[in-house]
């Protein structure tokens, strides 16, 4: 999105006029709308996944094929969503300040308005409620699964937490924390813009102020920015990837130096956690616990 669609509004802006024709406003919007679509259905069905893989601990994860292909459903039905307005049913305008193309949100006519109630509720409603359902559920869950754990006060595990249970008590609460930041973000990101788009369909859009107008476009538009940083800075397999791609080696020193020495804390652990693992099912993982350990962050 940042390559494909966003070029065309910020060039827009520095001209205070769209530049681009009607192609390049329905290239634009198309874009935009497809990338919003998939992304937030793909957070759903990650919701899913995670739900059934740490509360429903009987059942297997899922192979890479069916991922793929749930991710391919995903991305399917927001070619389907995002096509619509191209073949008739509402269609793609300029929005706002005239710099940035949209659905015709202010669109009076029937097919407009049920075009957007219908995107409104497949597309970011009923996405958001499994979304909120499944990591309320979870948090709830690592939270009932955390209370059973006894905390040992002792040197070494003892009788109380064992090194993999504090290892894993860590784990989730960094999981959850991230979890909720991902959400949260793209809640804050898409909320503001879905909800003055169906004020527009569904109400007068005259009376909503300029500002309402154009501010939450502009955050839900960006709002593809934030999960990488999220990544970045919560995701120790993230950083170590990005410190091999970066061209500047004074960030590479500061970065790197904090790396080894987190590996030389695993090495000191290792034994540990060689002794403790043997009580973990040598298959592929199926509880919570086995789950969150082997999950890197």
């Amino acid at each position: 999105m940042c390559v494909l669609s966003i070029p065309f509004p910020a060039a827009s802006s520095f001209s205070h006029k769209w530049l681009f024709g009607q192609a390049g406003c329905d290239w634009a919007a198309y874009i935009s709308f497809f990338v919003g679509f998939s992304g937030v259905l793909i957070l759903a069905m990650i919701s899913v996944d995670r739900l059934i893989i740490i509360v429903a601990t009987s059942v297997r994860m899922i192979s890479k094929r069916v991922a793929l292909l749930l991710i391919g459903a995903c991305v399917a039905v927001s070619v389907v969503f995002a096509t619509m307005p191209l073949l008739g049913w509402s269609s793609y305008t300029l929005e706002g300040a005239n710099i940035s193309c949209s659905v015709n949100w202010q669109g009076r006519s029937p097919g407009d308005t049920s075009y957007v109630i219908t995107i409104f509720i497949c597309c970011f409603l009923i996405p958001v409620g499994v979304i909120i359902y499944c990591y309320g559920r979870i948090y709830f869950h690592v939270r009932r699964t955390t209370s059973n754990l006894s905390f040992d006060t002792g040197i070494g595990p003892g009788t109380g937490m064992t090194v993999q249970m504090r290892k894993i008590f860590a784990m989730e609460k960094k999981m959850t924390l991230m979890i909720a930041i991902i959400v949260g973000t793209f809640l804050l990101s898409w909320s503001p813009y879905a909800i003055v788009s169906l004020w527009a369909a569904i109400g007068d859009p005259d009376s909503i102020p300029m500002v309402a107008v154009v501010i939450p476009a502009v955050i839900a538009k960006s709002g593809v920015i934030w999960n990488p940083f999220i990544y970045v800075v919560m995701n120790k397999n993230f950083r170590a990837a990005l410190v091999r791609v970066l061209p500047f080696p004074c960030l590479k020193q500061t970065i790197e130096p904090t790396q080894r020495h987190d590996l030389r804390n695993r090495g000191k652990n290792s034994g540990n956690n060689d002794l403790n693992s043997k009580a973990v099912s040598p298959h592929r993982i199926q509880t919570t616990n086995d789950f969150i350990v082997n999950t890197p962050v």
